[in-house]
């Protein structure tokens, strides 16, 4: 695979494939994200996408898959396609896609601090303790607009969501950032605007699908 393009991949209903071999490309289907209502968070990443992205339109991302397992022999494990879903993997030009670092993009979707460091994830919570403010109070993205932390905290957090594009972003989390001791999650996610057939590199249908085929 050559330096300059990226690997993703992506498990889709037989309905994503249809439009995508007839058409050329899909987008996303707004009336299917949330049952009609898109997360404030997802509205957010779109309209970064269009200030930061040349050509981006605007419209919700597709989001796939970056991480290649050597146990899959460098493919993801087909088998995992199941009610009537397929297995979708692209490789187009790195700059024809987003990556964003998972663990930080859940920052984000939860309304958290999104932190460049430890150091400075601890200096937050710092500020928010002297200041006696209940640390990440101010709800999640998953629905609405949060409710907004007392300033100059809000300022503070709205601004850190800007560094999900920061080029320095470690693409895994501190591991004493962890409180429950779990493994911090790892891997990059690759946004794009459209599928695109070009772009195609394989496609697996699982038994399911092809038996409805």
């Amino acid at each position: 695979m050559p330096k300059d393009t990226l690997r993703s991949w992506s498990f889709q209903p037989r309905s994503v494939l249809e439009t995508l071999r007839r058409e050329g490309r899909v987008f996303v289907d707004e009336r299917l994200v949330s049952e009609g209502s898109p997360p404030f968070a997802h509205r957010w990443l779109a309209e970064q996408l269009a200030q930061r992205a040349p050509g981006y339109g605007g419209r919700l991302p597709w989001w796939l898959h970056t991480a290649f397992k050597s146990s899959w022999s460098k493919s993801p494990p087909a088998e995992r396609a199941r009610n009537a879903e397929v297995l979708l993997e692209f490789e187009c030009d790195r700059s024809r896609v987003c990556t964003i670092p998972s663990w930080a993009w859940e920052q984000v979707f939860l309304g958290r601090y999104l932190a460049l460091s430890h150091a400075d994830e601890l200096c937050w919570r710092r500020d928010l303790r002297r200041a006696g403010v209940a640390r990440d109070a101010g709800g999640t993205w998953l629905d609405a607009q949060p409710i907004p932390l007392p300033e100059p905290f809000e300022t503070r957090r709205r601004r850190s969501y800007e560094r999900l594009f920061d080029p320095t972003l470690p693409a895994r989390r501190w591991p004493k950032s962890n409180r429950h001791g779990h493994a911090s999650r790892r891997g990059m996610e690759a946004l794009v605007e459209a599928l695109e057939l070009d772009c195609s590199r394989r496609v697996v249908q699982s038994t399911e699908s092809k038996a409805n085929a």
